[in-house]
Parts: C-alpha cells; sequence; structure tokens
C-alpha cells in the first residue's frame, strides 16, 4: 500500500499528470500520516494544497470553493478529510462530481481520508471504481525496518548491525516515530556516518521511558531498572492497565519460549511461532537462562492479582498496584535461585 500511495504523490507532483489522487481509510494512523507528509513536501514543491474537513465543511460549501480557480494556480491538489462526516446524500453527491465534472474543474488531484469509513461499504465501495483506495494498516516490523533503511540511504547514513530491528521493537514498530529519531542522528553522525547503540543511547533515541525496556527488566531481574522504567513511564502518564498488560505479555513469551517443544527450535523458527523479531528471540532465551527455575503458576498469580485490583473498587493508585507488582516479581526471583540485582 505504501508503496502505490508513494506512485500516487509521485504523479501528483508532476502539473501536466491527468486527474487522480485517491482515498485512505482506516483506524491506524500508518498511510494517513504519510499522506500528510506527502502532502506537504509538494507544497514545499511549489503545488497548490487545499484541505477542507467534512465535519466543518458541508459538500456544497466544498464545491463552490474547490471548483473556484485559485489565486495562485491554474490547478491545484484538495485534501478532502473526515469523510463519514457527511451523510450519505453528500457523499453521493461528491461521487456524482467525480463521475461527471472533477476532470474538468481546477482540481487536478483528489485525496481523501476518512478513519472511520469501512472497506466493503459505502461510500467505499462506489469510490473504488473512481479512485484508488488504501487501507491504512501497522507495516510488519519487517517492512518498517526496510523502509526505515532506505531513509538511511537517502540520508547518506548507514546503520550499525540490528540497530534498526532494535530501535522498530523499542518503539512499538511506530514508523513516524522511529524516523524522527534516525533523522536526529543522522543529524548527529552527519553524511557517510554510522548509527550505532552508542549514538542511540547518547541521543536517548531508545526512549529511556519505553514499555519494552520496563518488560525487559522484569524478565532479566533487574528489579532497580524496572521500578525506574516504571516511575518514568507513569510521570509520561502511560495507562496502568497498558503497563499490567504488557508486563503480562512478557511474561507470556517467556513461558512459550521455556516449553520443550519450543526449546529445542531455531531462533527463526521461535521468531516465526512468537510473532516476534529473531532478537527478541535472543532476548527471552537470555532471560530464561538467568534463571535457575521459573514458578510460572506464582508469576501468573501475581499478574493476575494486579489484575485485579486494578479492575475492583477503591482500587489503591496504579503507582501502588505497579510497584508491589514489580517487588513480588522479584521475591518470586530470589526464590527461584536466579541473581537480582
Amino acid at each position: 500500500m505504501l508503496d502505490r500511495l508513494r506512485q500516487i504523490l509521485r504523479q501528483a507532483a508532476d502539473p501536466d499528470s491527468p486527474f487522480g489522487g485517491c482515498l485512505v481509510y482506516g483506524g491506524e494512523d500508518f498511510l494517513h500520516d504519510y499522506l500528510g507528509r506527502g502532502l506537504q513536501s509538494l507544497v514545499e514543491r511549489g503545488r497548490t494544497l487545499e484541505k477542507y474537513d467534512c465535519g466543518q465543511t458541508s459538500f456544497e460549501d466544498f464545491l463552490v470553493t474547490a471548483a473556484a480557480p485559485s489565486f495562485f494556480a491554474t490547478d491545484k491538489i484538495v485534501y478532502l478529510t473526515n469523510l463519514s462526516a457527511w451523510k450519505r446524500a453528500e457523499q453521493e453527491q461528491l461521487i456524482a462530481w467525480l463521475k461527471g465534472q472533477a476532470a474538468s474543474s481546477p482540481v487536478s488531484q483528489l485525496f481523501i481520508s476518512g478513519r472511520k469509513l469501512v472497506g466493503n461499504r459505502f461510500p467505499i465501495s462506489s469510490l473504488k471504481k473512481l479512485l484508488p483506495v488504501l487501507k491504512s494498516a501497522r507495516p510488519r516490523p519487517s517492512d518498517t525496518v526496510r523502509l526505515l533503511a532506505g531513509r538511511l540511504r537517502r540520508l547518506e547514513v548507514k546503520a550499525a548491525s540490528r540497530v534498526l530491528e532494535e530501535l522498530v521493537y523499542q518503539h512499538d514498530n511506530n514508523l513516524p516515530l522511529v524516523e524522527r529519531e534516525l533523522e536526529k542522528m543522522a543529524l548527529f553522525v552527519g553524511p557517510g556516518g554510522c548509527i550505532d547503540h552508542r549514538v542511540v543511547e547518547l541521543l536517548g533515541a531508545g526512549g529511556s521511558t519505553n514499555i519494552f525496556k520496563f518488560c525487559d527488566a522484569l524478565g532479566e531481574g533487574r528489579t532497580v531498572a524496572a521500578l525506574e522504567t516504571l516511575d518514568a513511564l507513569l510521570k509520561a502518564r502511560a495507562e496502568g492497565l497498558m503497563i499490567l498488560a504488557m508486563a503480562a505479555r512478557q511474561y507470556r513469551l517467556l513461558a512459550r519460549a521455556a516449553s520443550p517443544e519450543h526449546r529445542r527450535l531455531s531462533e527463526a523458527e521461535m521468531a516465526r511461532i512468537l510473532r516476534v523479531q529473531p532478537f527478541v528471540v535472543r532476548k527471552l532465551r537470555q532471560q530464561l537462562r538467568s534463571r535457575k527455575e521459573w514458578d510460572w503458576a506464582a508469576i501468573f498469580t501475581l499478574l493476575s492479582r494486579a489484575d485485579q485490583q486494578f479492575k475492583s473498587s477503591g482500587k489503591p493508585p496504579p503507582a501502588i498496584i505497579l510497584e508491589n507488582l514489580v517487588l513480588r516479581l522479584a521475591g518470586s526471583f530470589r526464590q527461584a535461585g536466579g541473581r537480582p540485582e
């Protein structure tokens, strides 16, 4: 989908290209963000862009304004957002305009977005006969790494082994966020430079409040680091239930990786089964080796009790519930014969 959107934006950059554009739908931010940045890039290259929010503009007002020639250009790109805010009658008017008048209007390219639209229903079912329709979905981590590698090549910067994979993991596969961090690091190392783990730590691009660092600290038995990262997460207003859910996810991954049938698998096979990156499997195996025994029943009992506390009336503050959980998990770790901090 991203390659198709790039192709459409390249076409929109040419004033002599035929009428075109696309519709982007779906609740995931990925393609919506890329479309917004792509259109801003076209503005920076001299194209005229007009943006309309369907929640604030009726179809009639949009048509009068969009159909009028721009003061600055003979043709223009129009970006129509929040399409689901229009009633069906207005959406039908838009479709009729696209069929009969759009190609002869001052609008050379029409881009539409609607996060609440559903792919197999009206108006998408009708619009896809007139414009390319792209669903915004989060890319796979491997695709994100590929996109980031291409971005670094354009910046004339290299990345050390596994740096991109770990950045994608640490930032929960958030492509725009990792791109911003990479641009910052690229400026630091300069053209021809290399972004390695030292640069990541120096510039704080790994994210000191990252939920995955908290989970790794738990799995490794680093109690002090887990409490410090937990405090930073809470200060950054991370949801307590989300933190608990990610901690439970970490221990579920560890329990699955510890099972006899999975221990015999290769790193790549286990990564495929657990649906994680191979370097995550390496971390899980390192954490499993750090303890002689794992009392899974005790661990999941503690997690279940914390979940019940979050959902009970008169519950303690989230910080108290989570700090108590970390300390109790650390006690379980010591009893199992590990080497906590």
